[in-house]
């Protein structure tokens, strides 16, 4: 079937258009596919004679899903021809996609997606929290022919073992803007997030990336750059991010409830931490180990088992928080150095690092800097937790290592002495010495954990809430209380979209049918219940 320029196909509410395995569903430039609430179209696989059904699809050709329950489910083959776009918008707006577009191909690999030169794969919605792509197979793979690839303002949704593979190339855009991939429900999954290569081209920015083996998995080593992230929350995976060689530049990005919060191996170019957090992960808040630089610029590193381990690489760390952690606050292992001063000698931005059972733990460091840092570094149990523990290599040190105006225990202008630090070196003690305990100084975005709803600071209610139930929605799908909540309200703060504030009403509508027998606090905060008396 073949729509030439000008013609129309419209599939209705509960209809189906199926290609068979073996066909052609072709869309010539100036051609439409319209496609109602309830309305599906399927592109057949052959999984035995490998005759997969086609839809060609050529410049200037239009796909409408026109509610959020219309569908294009390919599990045969999709063709883009030369300098065409793909993408799927509705009849009302051209640059908005709505409906979803299914990936469900079953080879392995799943390369399910050819293109000529100069095209395009772009999805992008308007609300963060509607599901506009699903990959329910091996990989979503981008060919190399690709000049752009994006996901914007909506979200991605990959089954077990899944992941989103943008075409590996430093000639392709690589683009995830204000958009989400995630798990079909709120539960964490064995999907893989989205393999990177070191693209030279890529934005990754207001983005999350939740609930699967892997946020990103960054393996530069192939193209050779240096990931950048900005305002991006990675939350509740085995690994948030994980980034194998070159460096990572991130800045207010958020690592939250992985078992590894940012996970770096074999860095080998400078990296930067710029208020970042990492919370309430399992092991590490940030592991980084690579014979390279880390700059890391308020932090707010807290509840982890470790906040920062640092392997052979030199960190340098000033301002922010690296507080409450379970076993340590820092851990500096294989050689690596941990400066908590500067190395020009000027005024150090003092660090909050207390109420960690060790604030540093060393194994065979080459030292760590505290000269004049000004840095807070109470353990839990003042006297009997160390500030300073384990073992340095084996090096010429001076005997007595300078670390003046820093607050060891709690006190000020009393001497540091050896009841709050134990540091060897080939089994022989240093000595750290510090005369005068300054008075603790806080610096950055130290926050305190939120006792009552609402919060004025990071997280709300809107962007973490554990207690939230779901809910279900046409407009949004089956999401957390809270996600739904956050999108209906930028829905309606958006006066660039048409009808903002109906199409929000509409979505909080669908909120409050909703039934949630007992809210909790969270809850009762966002659906903006009575507190009971």
């Amino acid at each position: 079937l073949r729509l030439e320029a000008g013609s129309r196909l419209d599939v209705a509410d509960g209809a189906v258009v199926r290609v068979r395995k073996g066909g052609t569903l072709e869309l010539m430039g100036g051609s439409t596919l319209n496609v109602a609430s309830g309305g599906l179209v399927i592109i057949e696989e052959d999984v035995v004679d490998e005759n997969d059904g086609r839809l060609v699809y050529h410049p200037d050709a239009r796909i409408n899903l026109d509610a959020t329950t219309s569908e294009l489910e390919i599990s045969g083959q999709l063709v883009i021809k030369e300098n065409a776009t793909f993408t799927t918008s509705r009849q009302v707006d051209p640059n908005t996609t709505y409906g979803r577009v299914r990936f469900s191909n079953t080879d392995q690999p799943s390369m399910n997606v050819t293109a000529e030169a100069n095209t395009r794969f772009v999805l992008r919605s308007t609300i963060l929290a509607r599901k506009i792509l699903y990959v329910e197979q091996e990989s979503l793979y981008g060919p190399e022919e690709l000049v752009e690839f994006t996901l914007r303002r909506g979200t991605a949704v990959l089954s077990n073992k899944s992941r989103i593979v943008p075409t590996v190339s430093n000639l392709c855009s690589v683009n995830f803007i204000a958009a989400r991939v995630t798990s079909p429900t709120w539960e964490r999954n064995t999907h893989r997030g989205v393999r990177l290569n070191g693209q030279g081209i890529l934005t990754l920015e207001g983005s999350t990336f939740s609930n699967g083996r892997y946020g990103i998995y960054s393996y530069n080593t192939v193209l050779g750059n240096t990931p950048e992230l900005n305002d991006c929350l990675f939350e509740n995976c085995d690994k948030g991010m994980y980034n194998y060689d070159k460096g990572i530049i991130a800045t207010d990005s958020r690592f939250i409830g992985c078992d590894d919060g940012l996970y770096c191996e074999q860095m080998t170019k400078s990296s930067r931490l710029e208020h970042c957090t990492a919370a309430n992960n399992q092991r590490y808040g940030v592991y980084f180990r690579g014979v390279t630089k880390l700059r890391v610029s308020d932090p707010d590193f807290k509840w982890n088992d470790v906040g920062l381990a640092v392997h052979q690489a030199n960190a340098f760390v000033e301002c922010g928080n690296v507080s409450e952690n379970r076993a340590a606050g820092f851990t500096v292992n294989g050689g690596a150095i941990l400066m908590l001063q500067t190395s020009d000698g000027s005024s150090h931005q003092a660090v909050t690092a207390i109420d960690n059972p060790v604030t540093i733990s060393c194994s065979l460091a080459s030292n760590c800097g505290l000269k004049y840092g000004y840095n807070s570094l109470r353990p839990e149990m003042t006297g009997q937790q160390n500030t300073l523990s384990g073992t340095f290599l084996c090096q010429p040190y001076a005997l007595y290592q300078e670390a003046y105006r820093n607050n060891w225990n709690g006190t000020v202008g009393t001497p540091l002495t050896t009841a709050d630090y134990s540091i060897t070196a080939c089994g022989s003690p240093l000595y750290f010495v510090d005369p005068n305990s300054e008075a603790e100084t806080a610096c950055g975005q130290a926050i305190p954990p939120c006792p009552d709803p609402p919060c004025p600071d990071w997280p709300d209610e809107f962007t973490y809430c554990p207690t939230c139930d779901e809910v279900d929605t046409d407009e949004y799908g089956n999401v957390k209380l809270n996600v739904a909540s956050a999108a209906a309200r930028s829905v309606a703060e958006n006066d660039a979209l048409a009808g903002n504030e109906k199409e929000a009403i509409v979505g909080l509508n669908q909120i409050l049918m909703n039934d949630i027998p007992a809210p909790s606090a969270d809850e009762m905060y966002l659906l903006e219940y009575d507190t009971p008396s």
